[in-house]
């Protein structure tokens, strides 16, 4: 949804600061968080180092399915609009979200 605030996110603020504008669709692709990561040493980490670290080997080898999905998100975003997209990629079925 265009016109949203940064959240206390700071990746987001610079783009608003940059832009001068928050009238933009953002589009989140998650990397989840520490806690749920299924090796133990990744789960203990603080957020900040989570997800500043290197991908795993396993996620590495999950990359090219999850920019591909992604792609398909922004491909539909483009020809359905922004609620449409939103309710098919922001559902809880979805194993990992792309949140638009």
């Amino acid at each position: 949804q265009a016109q949203r605030g940064h959240g206390g996110h700071n990746g987001i603020r610079s783009i608003h600061d940059q832009l001068g504008t928050n009238d933009y669709y953002r589009f989140k692709l998650g990397v989840g968080r520490p806690d749920n990561h299924p090796d133990k040493n990744m789960s203990r980490m603080s957020v900040a180092d989570y997800v500043l670290a290197n991908f795993t080997d396993m996620e590495q080898a999950e990359m090219p399915d999850f920019l591909k999905k992604a792609a398909e998100a922004v491909d539909y975003l483009l020809v359905n609009g922004y609620n449409k997209a939103a309710t098919k990629y922001n559902s809880s079925s979805n194993s990992k979200p792309e949140k638009l």
